[in-house]
């Protein structure tokens, strides 16, 4: 138990080393590196912390068990708050000496921010961008398998995962596929659409997040989408857009 536990102290690396001004190599014990599971402890902690720092994240009221052994630790209803809303995750984190570290969980998402996810998560920015335009909150369930480089940092094309995310009411004002078929239709007012219960199936394989079709009503528009963004930032997209008889032809 403990009212700020910092994960980050334990992410540096003595054997790390930079040159220094007269170009001699000198240790940096600042440099960060993965976090290490001693294989010879073996123990269960109930964890309850009021705040979690690692990387640039802060999580709070983090609460849960944590099983210890082997190298790797198992997560049970691990719970935070984080993003704007709140994560559950259970899972395993492995990583014993000489092992490529690995990330295995399932995480129950609970009202997190859009922006917020994007700002804090680098995979995000990577495999999502389209997040960085979106305002509101989505909750849903993923899961997810990754491998982790040497900043504790998930190697995207390693990652693979699926899940489900579910909004009640987002705007879509940044979003330019949008603004473009406001343009197309000639219909300024769909570029303030605001869209409401939203569910949306997905999954991460080889550096791309593809997503089943899903529909976005757009005033008395409807747009049916499916496709994926990758790790290259390229988009690959196709979708329909049935227009109401009343409307005639566009």
């Amino acid at each position: 138990k403990s009212n700020r536990f910092n994960l980050n102290d334990f992410m540096a690396n003595d054997d790390v080393s930079v040159a220094d001004n007269n170009s001699e190599v000198v240790a940096d014990p600042t440099a960060m590196a993965v976090i290490r599971v001693p294989e010879n402890i073996d123990f269960a902690m109930n964890a309850d912390f009021n705040e979690l720092l690692f990387e640039k994240m802060a999580f709070r009221n983090v609460n849960g068990k944590l099983v210890i052994k082997n190298g790797k630790v198992d997560m049970k209803n691990l719970s935070l708050e984080t993003m704007g809303g709140r994560i559950v995750v259970n899972g395993f984190y492995n990583a014993p000496v000489n092992v490529k570290p690995e990330f295995n969980a399932s995480l129950n998402l609970s009202d997190i921010v859009f922006a917020q996810a994007y700002k804090e998560l680098d995979v995000v920015q990577k495999l999502a961008p389209i997040f960085s335009g979106l305002t509101g909150t989505f909750s849903g369930n993923m899961n997810i398998n990754t491998k982790l480089d040497e900043t504790m940092s998930p190697e995207v094309q390693s990652l693979q995962g699926s899940g489900m995310l579910v909004t009640k009411d987002i705007s879509l004002d940044g979003v330019k596929v949008i603004q473009d078929v406001a343009d197309i239709l000639q219909k300024p007012s769909l570029k303030n659409t605001r869209v409401k219960d939203l569910k949306l199936e997905f999954t991460i394989k080889d550096g791309r997040v593809h997503t089943k079709p899903f529909d976005i009503k757009l005033d008395d528009y409807k747009m049916t989408l499916s496709g994926s963004t990758g790790l290259d930032q390229t988009v690959d997209y196709r979708g329909t857009i049935t227009i109401p008889e009343s409307l005639g032809k566009v």
